[in-house]
């Protein structure tokens, strides 16, 4: 009884050192929005990247509904993120990808009750804001209601800046 008690005093301790993994899937940070038929998980591998690191985001949809879900996407892809900077007035979009799109139309569904998972290697570029808050949406094309967002920092590493 004393030992559980002790860990339960640590819990939010050890929580906030970040005891579980960097990129662990418990860990990493997340964002969820839905509509009645479904729901879109936004969930990236931290919440600090550097210029030029390498992520993989996670989409994941959801169908919710007893109905199938159908999409038409007209870009040729699935999904969009978007990278957003906050300027004080509102949000401004600054990056989009995927950054081209082909004018391909794709019927595709989810299934009652199923999953749909998009893993999206993304390389955070020079140009993305530094040294600020910054928002990533996620969108399934053809679904513009259902969007979450996620808000990180980016950062320079040392080796790249000037001296």
């Amino acid at each position: 009884m004393k030992f559980c008690r002790q860990l339960w005093l640590l819990g939010p301790l050890l929580l906030a050192s970040g005891c579980v993994g960097q990129g662990d899937v418990a860990s990493s940070p997340f964002s969820v929005a839905g509509q009645k038929d479904l729901k879109l998980t936004l969930r990236m591998p931290w919440r600090t990247v550097a210029i030029g690191e390498r992520i993989e985001v996670v989409v994941t949809a959801e169908n919710t509904s007893d109905e199938p879900i159908e999409l038409v996407s007209r870009s040729g892809a699935s999904v969009h993120l978007r990278i957003w900077r906050y300027t004080g007035l509102a949000w401004q979009q600054v990056k989009r990808y995927p950054e081209a799109t082909t004018m391909v139309t794709t019927v595709w569904s989810i299934d009652p009750g199923s999953q749909r998972r998009f893993v999206i290697p993304i390389t955070v570029e020079p140009d993305w804001p530094t040294g600020e808050v910054v928002a990533m949406t996620a969108e399934l094309d053809g679904r513009p209601d259902v969007v979450p967002r996620l808000t990180f920092h980016v950062f320079v590493p040392a080796e790249q800046t000037s001296r």
